[in-house]
């Protein structure tokens, strides 16, 4: 990088973190469509198939491994998203711990005394009854 690069990059320093910004918010929308279409592109169990519902569930309830509570730099780290996306296609979408839910289905799964979604609970009714009125 020559000095005037340099020079302008500092002048022009929130235009450049703009433009990176534009640029890894583009790659990482790929990228999810790609990891979510390599599961299937709908929820394994209600089928949903709205992206914006969407994300990647650890069949064995491990997440926290894949997740380090302190990274190099001492911090809180995040390893979700476009981190766990990338990894996934490093590994060629393995499907032995890793599968597409919804974000109600992978809630209700965790929430539940035996770990399995609401959905599959044989039985499973409307928590509400019939004549529920909510208001607001």
């Amino acid at each position: 990088m020559t000095e005037y690069q340099r020079t302008w990059v500092k002048r022009n320093l929130d235009r450049v973190h703009a433009q990176h910004k534009t640029y890894r918010d583009k790659v990482n929308k790929i990228l999810k469509i790609e990891c979510f279409a390599a599961y299937g592109g709908r929820c394994e169990c209600c089928g949903e198939s709205n992206i914006a519902f969407l994300t990647i569930d650890h069949i064995n309830n491990d997440g926290w491994q894949d997740r380090p509570p302190i990274n190099r730099n001492g911090k809180r780290s995040s390893r979700g998203g476009h981190k766990i996306w990338r990894r996934l296609r490093r590994e060629g979408y393995p499907t032995d711990n890793y599968r597409l839910l919804c974000w109600n289905c992978n809630s209700g799964r965790d929430k539940a005394i035996n770990k399995i979604c609401p959905h599959k609970v044989d039985g499973y009714t409307n928590c509400l009854p019939s004549d529920w009125l909510l208001v607001v």
